[in-house]
């Protein structure tokens, strides 16, 4: 069974995309683990970067995800502009050994 390493984006003092008081770090972190639920339901291995409101650097993001062995590295972000259907939806990242990365844009 594949091990998949479920990344939250951003996290405690880099909230990334923010608007009308919405934080993308709280955005990510809430689908991110609905999504690794879902996963597990499954009977799928799930390994996440962070289950609370913490920051680490992507760098070691990566480290944890190649220390632990994932196969496929999935890492949630959400889009935000001030001004009106610039940006919307999120996007997610999929990295594999045997797949180039992938950046899949969600409406």
């Amino acid at each position: 069974m594949a091990l998949v390493v479920m990344d939250a984006g951003h996290g405690g003092n880099n909230p990334g995309a923010v608007y009308q008081g919405r934080q993308e770090k709280d955005d990510a972190l809430a689908l991110t683990l609905a999504v690794g639920q879902i996963l597990e339901e499954s009977g799928v291995e799930v390994y996440y970067t962070r289950t609370t409101d913490i920051y680490e650097a992507p760098e070691q993001k990566a480290q944890e995800g190649n220390a632990v062995r994932g196969d496929y590295f999935v890492s949630i972000h959400r889009n935000s502009s001030p001004y009106p259907n610039q940006y919307t939806g999120s996007y997610v990242i999929i990295v594999s050994s045997w797949w180039k990365a992938r950046k899949i844009t969600m409406s």
